[in-house]
């Protein structure tokens, strides 16, 4: 059952709307009426420990609606500013809020319009909202960390071969489509903070796991995990579900983020976080790690972005002594082109050997004897 959860992290591996759909639709079908028992009443052991996550998943789904309800009543409170469909904008007294349920690339937009509006209107923190935002595009993750930390390495480590990657791509900060040294101009003299609830999951998991190794404040509790990526299976009847796949978001250490990230500053979560949206509560306590972090002797940076996008180093794996495999876009692309270059030549090869052969066959064919 969902190949007993083999990369199980606390929620990708889930039923589709659209398998459970077809089970209904189709319910006097075997392979459905073995699917609805094994949900429903397991028998096997294996299939009720595949299930249990699948139905916990579905509790705390009802449950992050109820936050989200919370959070639009305290949103009300705030001066909102902008609102696009997939993001919006709000301030108070020195600190503004970014909100957003998902990581998609059209949020990035709206992110820098607030981040230029925090600046020129001389906020003072920046505060990006994920309390229920169940995850999305690494990318959008990647983009938002360069910005606010000035580091977009990402580590993964695929369990399965033990190979290690890291990846730190070339970001264009001022969205102009162009990779040049002014996006190394693009700062922003402002206090972040990730604003963090459980339901924070996979990318909205990541930006937190990650900018806080960076030194950005995180507010609220304990991000809610999800390190694997996103991978779709099928049935042999055309469903399909989700599963956690083999490849794990890690810190630089090799250890992977599914134990989320605890906050520096932690909120009032009782009485269904009634008292969970303490703006006042929140804007001290990113001032107070700040002012806090002001006081700390200066630190090396954590491996600051270098300049290629390809880093390739012979160093063990810190968790299996595996090598490093370093993997990029640039690598992944010159592969691809040497594959398709050869099979260039592969497909010349043969259209000259059947034109030689048609010919051959046709001067056989003229010197048959009538």
């Amino acid at each position: 059952m969902i190949l007993d959860n083999y990369f199980a992290d606390g929620g990708h591996t889930m039923l589709s709307g659209g398998m459970i759909m077809q089970m209904n639709n189709a319910s006097d079908s075997d392979f459905s009426k073995e699917l609805i028992k094994a949900i429903t009443d397991p028998d096997d052991p294996d299939d009720a420990a595949a299930v249990k996550p699948i139905m916990d998943l579905t509790e705390q789904q009802s449950q992050k609606s109820a936050l989200s309800s919370t959070k639009e009543e305290a949103l009300e409170n705030l001066k909102s500013v902008k609102e696009w469909d997939d993001a919006a904008f709000y301030t108070q007294d020195k600190t503004g809020y970014f909100v957003f349920d998902e990581f998609k690339d059209a949020v990035v937009k709206p992110f820098k319009w607030s981040l230029d509006y925090a600046v020129k209107n001389k906020l003072k923190n920046f505060v990006i909202d994920v309390t229920t935002n169940g995850g999305g595009s690494e990318a959008v993750v990647i983009y938002m960390l360069s910005v606010i930390s000035g580091n977009s390495a990402l580590y993964q480590l695929n369990t399965l071969t033990e190979n290690f990657f890291k990846e730190d791509p070339n970001v264009d900060k001022n969205l102009d489509d162009k990779f040049d040294s002014k996006d190394k101009d693009v700062k922003y003299d402002l206090n972040f903070a990730v604003l963090t609830s459980k339901y924070s999951f996979s990318s909205a998991n990541m930006l937190p796991c990650i900018a806080k190794k960076n030194g950005v404040a995180i507010i609220g509790e304990n991000s809610g995990g999800g390190t694997c990526a996103l991978s779709i299976r099928f049935t042999p009847d055309g469903s399909f579900y989700y599963m956690s796949s083999d490849v794990r978001i890690t810190y630089s250490d090799g250890k992977d983020v599914d134990d989320g990230a605890a906050p520096d500053t932690a909120l009032d979560t009782s009485d269904s976080y009634e008292h969970f949206y303490d703006f006042s509560a929140i804007q001290k306590g990113v001032e107070a790690f700040y002012e806090k972090k002001a006081k700390e002797p200066t630190e090396a940076p954590t491996e600051a972005p270098s300049e290629e996008n390809t880093q390739i180093t012979d160093e063990p794996n810190p968790e299996s002594n595996s090598a490093y495999a370093g993997r990029s876009i640039a690598s992944d692309l010159l592969i691809l082109y040497i594959i398709l270059g050869a099979m260039a030549v592969i497909l010349i090869i043969m259209i000259i050997l059947i034109v030689i052969l048609i010919k051959a066959k046709k001067k056989d064919y003229n010197n048959i004897t009538p």
